[in-house]
């Protein structure tokens, strides 16, 4: 089974991530300019230095945080491959890595498939936009002794309008194929725990994922 549906940072991701993180800058610096024109204030030469360096420190504050944590970059036969939960400085040093060189395989983990003891595929409920909840699931993975947690956030519960028909973003997965990358540990022998049902729940057609979550009544997470 392969698994890569660009869930993963990209040059054109980081590229995209920088410009929206200067555009941003710029825009709020020239806001911050023109109120000081407004108030009567002309010297602006030491002004416009703090805004490029305003934008070089949200360019090193920010981008640690495009970098995916805890999420399945790629899968195959044989193993899983995640993204792990790496420092803010070590995130940064991906984030340029990727830049340069359009990959971050090289921070890939590797885990083999036969290493996993016991999968339990459960879900995290959150508040989201307009009063709806944000779901994410989770995939619990035993590997000997140490437990591994990798989130899965579906195309049917996307942060902008987090409902049954939400909106789908880049990368993530639809619900069938959640339920299929499930299918697939428990054909790999791997023993898979569902608490709530959530593979039967995708599968069929005629249950909207966000109300059969919301009916849980999982107590929400902040």
């Amino acid at each position: 089974m392969n698994m890569n549906k660009n869930r993963v940072m990209s040059r054109k991701y980081v590229v995209i991530s920088l410009l929206v993180m200067i555009l941003g800058g710029v825009l709020f610096g020239a806001a911050i300019m023109k109120c000081f024109k407004m108030a009567g204030i002309t010297s602006l030469s030491n002004l416009s230095i703090c805004i490029i360096l305003y934008v070089i420190v949200c360019i090193f504050c920010w981008m640690p945080l495009i970098v995916p944590a805890n999420q399945i970059a790629e899968m195959d036969e044989n193993t899983v491959y995640i993204t792990p939960q790496y420092s803010t400085m070590k995130k940064l040093k991906i984030a340029w890595y990727t830049l340069i060189n359009d990959t971050m395989k090289p921070f890939y983990r590797s885990i083999p498939i036969a290493s996993i003891d016991k999968l339990t595929f459960t879900f995290q409920s959150q508040w989201g936009a307009y009063a709806y909840k944000r779901f994410s699931f989770e995939l619990r993975l035993q590997v000997g002794e140490e437990k591994i947690l990798v989130y899965i956030n579906p195309g049917q519960n996307g942060p902008i309008i987090p409902s049954g028909y939400g909106v789908p973003f880049a990368g993530t997965l639809t619900k069938g194929e959640i339920a299929n990358l499930i299918g697939f540990f428990r054909s790999a022998g791997v023993q898979v725990a569902d608490p709530y049902k959530l593979e039967a729940a995708m599968k069929d057609e005629n249950v909207v994922l966000y109300d059969y979550l919301d009916s849980l009544n999982k107590k929400i997470r902040f």
